[in-house]
């Protein structure tokens, strides 16, 4: 849209900084709002929400799983001690 900024124009204004996400527009985000509940918590499979655990995740340093089932992402932390 012509008032957002684009990821190149962010990345210039960052100067030495990372760009850690970008949070896609998400039609949930406003239903979240008009709910008045985290986007997470609303849907936590939409876009947006994906991309709010990957940042945390990343934030974080841990892993994020999405579509892992529960026995699969158990299994391999287990395997990874």
């Amino acid at each position: 849209k012509k008032y957002e900024m684009s990821p190149r124009d962010v990345m210039a204004m960052l100067g030495d900084y990372d760009l850690l996400a970008i949070v896609p527009e998400d039609e949930n985000v406003k239903k979240a709002i008009a709910d008045r509940t985290p986007v997470v918590h609303h849907n936590p499979g939409a876009k947006s929400s994906r991309e709010i655990y990957k940042l945390a995740a990343r934030i974080s340093g841990s892993k994020y799983y999405y579509g892992q089932p529960f026995f699969g992402r158990l299994f391999g932390a287990l395997r990874r001690r």
